[in-house]
């Protein structure tokens, strides 16, 4: 079996895949490779932004609303005892 899909990732960077197999209950060896779909009509790719799962993470902590502490100031007690 041979699939070639096309999809798009989501806002945190990650692809989701679904490949229908045929047989239920049965044990596959999966192969995957990951690459950037080619340019259509010379349009220019967006670039990757590191930041950005570092960024959806954060965001994601904010809307739990739990409040961290400044690790700094528990660092400096913990040095001074």
């Amino acid at each position: 079996m041979s699939y070639v899909l096309t999809s798009t990732s989501d806002a945190e960077g990650k692809l989701h895949l679904e490949i229908p197999v045929s047989q239920p209950d049965l044990e596959f060896e999966v192969e995957v490779s990951v690459r950037p779909k080619p340019a259509v009509n010379g349009a220019v790719t967006k670039p990757i932004d590191p930041w950005a799962r570092i960024n959806a993470f954060r965001e994601r902590l904010a809307a739990t609303g739990i409040k961290f502490s400044d690790s700094v100031d528990l660092i400096r007690e913990d040095r001074d005892r």
